[in-house]
């Protein structure tokens, strides 16, 4: 999770957006292994992934809306997807369900492209 693999999915906006460690450490840390555990096994992956499945991981705090929730927003750079859940009343529980929506969609992404004759490169 670190600022080397930054992207801009929110363009002017990005500068916004703060990465999840900053703020709670030890939830963007267990965020991020509980979303490489489930998305290697939605994907169909081998587990030996694993640390490169966390590393790709980016978690992202977007800014406060008029009632303090924050947007929450996860990208893995495996399959350079993003995904947005808000307002988050910043509670594990919901960040919780959001990874998990989050790798099951990107799993199943990956297996749309076997399915199309374009294997990870995991794959191999």
């Amino acid at each position: 999770m670190s600022d080397s693999t930054a992207s801009a999915p929110d363009g002017e906006q990005e500068v916004l957006f703060t990465p999840l460690v900053e703020s709670h450490p030890e939830l963007a840390e267990e965020l991020a292994w509980r979303y490489a555990n489930r998305f290697l096994a939605e994907a169909g992956l081998d587990s030996k992934h694993l640390q490169e499945a966390h590393d790709t991981v980016e978690l992202r705090l977007g800014p406060s809306d008029p009632e303090g929730g924050r947007e929450l927003r996860i990208r893995s750079f495996i399959t350079g997807t993003t995904y947005w859940f808000g307002p988050w009343d910043g509670s594990a529980s919901k960040a919780e369900q959001f990874v998990d929506e989050a790798a099951k969609l990107q799993g199943s992404n990956i297996q749309d492209e076997r399915r199309h004759g374009r294997p990870l490169p995991w794959d191999a």
